[in-house]
């Protein structure tokens, strides 16, 4: 009798070992079919060049790797009104602003809730009016990547693209990884 229930139980262990690692691959499986928005956004920039900016991530616990609520204000906000980061999953923004006359930026945006995704493109469409005045006051300020930025949402996705070079692959490719 002892034999019969240590195989019963034996058989219900290995049972429920094998059933939970399924379970991991098949989690795996589907996080792996978009990858992590620093991957996409890390290898834009490798693929293109843009290596003297800076990356900051939600993956990162890093002061300064991160959007902490001053930079989400001075990059996204104005003091009225600044986006509620609680609704974004996971972002990753490259901004290159080692020359002060010349913004180029790529950002993709993870929302909790699609719903959110009006939200983010209204805070981006924000940023592009902002640089653009700016240019306006400021005639050496070279604004055309934010003149002819791409603002595009493709599930809870919400990026943008502001470039003066390969703006049209840069987009293609992010549209790729996104699934569209």
């Amino acid at each position: 009798m002892k034999k019969i229930i240590c195989l019963i139980l034996f058989s219900f262990i290995t049972l429920s070992m094998f059933s939970c690692g399924e379970s991991k691959q098949e989690e795996s499986k589907s996080s792996v079919e978009v990858g992590s928005v620093t991957t996409i956004v890390k290898d834009i920039q490798a693929a293109n060049g843009l290596n003297k900016g800076k990356t900051f991530t939600s993956e990162s616990t890093v002061a300064g790797e991160y959007l902490d609520e001053a930079l989400i204000s001075s990059y996204y906000g104005n003091v009225l009104d600044v986006p509620n980061f609680t609704k974004i999953e996971e972002y990753c923004v490259y901004i290159e602003d080692f020359d002060t006359n010349l913004r180029i930026e790529i950002g993709i945006f993870k929302v909790i809730n699609s719903n959110d995704n009006t939200m983010v493109s209204d805070f981006l469409k924000l940023r592009k009016e902002r640089i653009l005045e700016h240019a306006r006051n400021y005639p050496s300020v070279d604004a055309e990547p934010f003149a002819n930025v791409i603002i595009d949402t493709i599930g809870n996705y919400t990026y943008y693209v502001a470039v003066k070079e390969n703006r049209t692959e840069i987009n293609k490719s992010i549209r790729e990884k996104l699934g569209a």
